[in-house]
């Protein structure tokens, strides 16, 4: 205490009667303590004011922004939808195209099908035909020829007889003239 009393001595010969200072410790104590806090919150108050409005200023800027992005996000989103929408409906365009197209060609080629199985038919008839034909052309050829053959040695054997060939033209004749 004595080191105390000596601060206070030579504290008030320099500062004169002015400035004291109270050496009681438990009154020192409350005394700076409030003058501390009131410091603090004076200073403490103005400081921690500018520092929370600058974090809500801070705070409401990043929601802002957070805002923004959304909404371009959102708009984003519904483009995007609007597309994958057209996107589908193109999609289901292209395929009811595509099958129309199929359908289309699938019945004209049953049509082609249909129309050269028609003309192979006509075209196989009209070879039977042809060939029946032909063959018929052919037989008749040949039984004419050997009719004629068979004929023409009928008619040397009856004509080398002399009587025959007589007798076969008084036929002939009376066949004419029957005829008139």
């Amino acid at each position: 205490m004595n080191q105390n009393n000596n601060v206070y001595e030579l504290l008030n010969n320099s500062l004169g009667q002015t400035f004291s200072l109270n050496t009681n410790i438990i009154e020192t104590n409350l005394i700076n303590l409030v003058i501390v806090l009131g410091v603090v919150i004076y200073f403490g108050s103005q400081f921690l004011d500018s520092l929370l409005s600058a974090r809500k200023n801070s705070i409401l800027q990043s929601l802002e922004e957070i805002e923004t992005r959304f909404k371009q996000t959102n708009e984003l989103f519904e483009k995007v939808c609007q597309d994958r929408d057209r996107t589908k409906q193109k999609a289901k365009e292209i395929n009811e195209q595509a099958l129309n197209t199929i359908e289309q060609v699938k019945t004209q080629l049953n049509q082609q099908y249909n129309r050269d199985i028609l003309k192979l038919e006509q075209t196989k008839q009209l070879t039977i035909e042809f060939e029946k034909e032909k063959v018929l052309t052919q037989i008749r050829q040949q039984i004419s020829q050997l009719a004629f053959k068979k004929a023409n040695q009928k008619l040397q054997t009856q004509l080398i007889n002399p009587e025959s060939q007589r007798k076969l033209i008084d036929k002939k004749i009376r066949m004419l003239n029957t005829l008139r």
